[in-house]
């Protein structure tokens, strides 16, 4: 049959009605990764339970939130009811008197390994402990390198009254580097024209260690001061400025001409500084006459991979003067530049990038080369095409080439055309090869296969995976292709079903027939849809194919009332209910078997989907309470944690994207007659997982998880 849209002619199934099983094999298409958007993180509220405030406050700190006053009062209390946890918030007590002298006694019975972080609280924030931070002050040192150990003089200089004497005093220190941060410290407190003539005596004495010279520039270059930007052009010549100065001047795009102009410089030292501060921009006026650079790694002393960067750089902004540079030393370059060298080429649609490319995969086979190459344009149409055929052996460059293509970003339409073509000749000779062939290039939003997609719906000549391809992208198709859409809703029975999923219009539910029903139900699972669940149970009951559709989306629409009557439908059966990990099937049914041979009427269990990770935590419980495994301490125990999973958890549903490759949790709940999961991706972990988690492991730990068996 001849296809005018898309110029092909394809037939998939000889039969001009869908096949009879089409609607039952995309039943069985695993449900698509459900989209996760990255929530703004909210701390609970100030009358949250104790326990969910240390849980949060413990473990995101790093997203710089800061408690209220009253959470930080409430937190308190983690000195004596969770004092483990006492290292992870103590820094944000308030110092009080009463707080410092808790706090002091908890550390007195800690470990070590627990008491550090506390210990070192103490030191430098309790006015009880001052002793201690003025003793640890006034040892601050030095290594042989110069780098100076200052955290407690840094605490110190917080509390200015005794601050003040040891900074003076070790501002006469005979190392050096301590002498210049305590100079340093108190120009920051009070500058004046002495300090400032001391640290500029130290930023240009030869004599002193770099790391010594590069604190006193930072500390004037970071103040204000009448002739501040003349000193600092005066420092080009003084090899301690090469770092120094690039860290100040490349946050100031004002200096760039000026730093410009100082790249002419004769003077090594002056030429370098200037280089490493251009460096830090990512602007064309900066990095162009850093350019030579790339060829010759002796243009410029480089302070900080300032020339990766100017490579980068080059290849961002498209720099095609960069081009012989790059090429010339990618040959020799070590390990690190040439990754650098090999991004940056990918940026350019230049022939002699593509040759330099290659030449490269000439030699060991290179993964970032055969990216390069696709980004800069250098495969033809013929050999992305060649790449998605089967049979293509690991690890080669069409292999690799292969994998990338299948990627959506990649997708290509005159490619697309091609493998179409292909798919073609191979279907009536390897109609297998011909699917697998065309599978890879489904989810490819181009318009060939959108063409392709429509057709094949239209006439009843689409597989299960060509009806998925198009379900997935529907929000694409219905805004691109509203006319081929409100085609398959005029249709009737199957392609009707699709269609009216396609266009998102659930309201025709209820008016559809029993074939159109059961391809709509069957589609609305794939787009996770959501239908009145008494509308759904009056399509069990017509037929047995429409019965497996309507259960289908129910398991797939896991609400309570759906997973009710799903359960209610099988009696008598141990269905476990709830979307699943692809990488937990095993361990799931291990726990299972185990189940069933134990003494155990209910299980919890949870585990990081991970072969790695041989540690579940599972808890067996027998029909009067008791663990089979673990040692229970109380009734009650057990009672708040089943009701805290029945409330909190079990109707979470799937938590994040889901089979998308982040890794994830499963939680499992069973008893004789029922089981639940709940999955969960890491990447959306919050803090009502971290409460399970703690909860579980308080009964049964880890290492005593294995229960008796019959």
């Amino acid at each position: 049959m001849k296809r005018a849209a898309t110029g092909i002619a394809i037939v998939l199934f000889a039969a001009t009605a869908f096949a009879a099983d089409v609607i039952d094999e995309l039943l069985k298409i695993p449900l698509p990764p459900i989209p996760f958007e990255v929530q703004p993180l909210t701390p609970p509220p100030d009358d949250a339970p104790f326990d969910a405030l240390v849980d949060f406050w413990a473990w995101k700190r790093q997203f710089d939130l800061t408690p209220t006053a009253v959470v930080r009062e409430r937190l308190v209390d983690v000195i004596e009811r969770q004092p483990d946890a006492l290292r992870y918030v103590v820094d944000l007590f308030p110092p009080t008197d009463s707080i410092c002298s808790r706090v002091k006694q908890a550390v007195a019975t800690q470990e070590e390994g627990y008491r550090e972080e506390s210990d070192a609280w103490l030191v430098q924030q309790c006015q009880s402990e001052r002793g201690r931070l003025i003793a640890l002050a006034l040892a601050t040192t030095e290594d042989e390198t110069g780098i100076v150990f200052d955290t407690e003089l840094r605490a110190l200089a917080k509390h200015w009254s005794d601050a003040e004497p040891v900074l003076r005093r070790l501002a006469r220190s005979p190392q050096n580097g301590v002498r210049a941060s305590a100079i340093a410290l108190l120009y920051e407190h009070a500058p004046g024209d002495d300090l400032r003539r001391e640290l500029q005596s130290i930023a240009i004495d030869a004599g002193l260690a770099y790391s010594a010279r590069e604190h006193a520039i930072e500390t004037l270059a970071r103040a204000k001061w009448d002739g501040r930007d003349e000193w600092l052009i005066s420092l080009m010549r003084e090899p301690a400025a090469a770092f120094a100065l690039p860290q100040f001047l490349g946050a100031r795009p004002e200096w760039i001409p000026i730093m410009r102009a100082f790249l002419q410089s004769s003077d090594r030292a002056t030429h370098s500084a200037a280089a490493n501060a251009l460096a830090r921009f990512s602007r064309a006026d900066a990095v162009a006459p850093l350019v030579p650079w790339i060829g010759d790694p002796e243009w410029a002393d480089d302070a900080s991979n300032a020339r990766g960067r100017v490579m980068e750089n080059a290849g961002e902004l498209g720099l095609t003067d960069a081009i012989p540079g790059l090429v010339a030393r990618l040959p020799n370059a070590d390990i690190i530049d040439r990754y650098v060298i090999i991004n940056a080429l990918g940026n350019f649609h230049d022939l002699r990038v593509h040759a330099a490319l290659r030449k490269e995969l000439e030699g060991v086979f290179s993964p970032s080369v055969v990216a390069a190459l696709l980004s800069s344009g250098g495969w033809t149409l013929q050999e992305r095409a060649q790449s998605l055929s089967a049979g293509i052996k690991f690890p080669s460059a069409q292999f690799f080439l292969g994998q990338l293509m299948r990627l959506p970003a990649n997708a290509d339409d005159e490619v697309a055309r091609i493998v179409l073509a292909h798919v073609h000749e191979l279907q009536s000779i390897q109609p297998a090869l011909a699917n697998e062939l065309l599978a890879k290039i489904l989810p490819w939003d181009v318009p060939s296969v959108n063409a392709f997609l429509f057709e094949h719906i239209e006439d009843g000549t689409a597989n299960a995976q060509t009806i998925a391809a198009a379900l997935q992208r529907r929000d694409s198709l219905r805004e691109h292709y509203h006319a081929n859409v409100r085609r398959l809703v005029a249709k009737d029975g199957t392609v009707r079903g699709i269609g009216v999923v396609l266009a998102a219009q659930q309201r025709l539910l209820s008016a559809l027939d029993a074939d159109a029903l059961r391809a709509m139900l069957a589609s609305a699972r794939i787009t996770r849809d959501r239908f009145p669940v008494d509308l759904v149970v009056r399509a069990f009951g017509v037929n047995a194919a429409l019965d497996r559709a309507a259960e289908a989306y129910l398991v797939a629409e896991d609400s309570r009332e759906a997973r009710a009557i799903v359960r209610q439908r099988h009696e008598g059966e141990l269905l476990i209910l709830g979307e699943g990990s692809r990488r937990c099937t095993d361990w799931e049914a291990a726990l299972l078997d185990r189940f069933h041979r134990s003494d155990a009427e209910e299980v919890f269990a949870l585990w990081l989907c991970d072969q790695t990770n041989p540690s579940p935590v599972e808890i067996f419980v027998k029909s009067d309470g008791a663990l089979v495994n673990g040692t229970m301490r109380s009734a009650r125990e057990l009672a708040e944690l089943r009701d805290f999973l029945a409330t909190t958890i079990d109707e979470l549903g799937a938590i994040g994207e889901i089979n998308s490759g982040v890794p994830e949790y499963e939680y499992v709940h069973l008893t004789r007659s029922s089981g639940r999961r709940v999955v969960m991706s890491m990447a959306a972990s919050d803090s009502t997982f971290g409460e399970m988690m703690r909860r579980m492991t308080e009964l049964v730990p880890q290492e005593l998880t294995e229960p008796a068996v019959r």
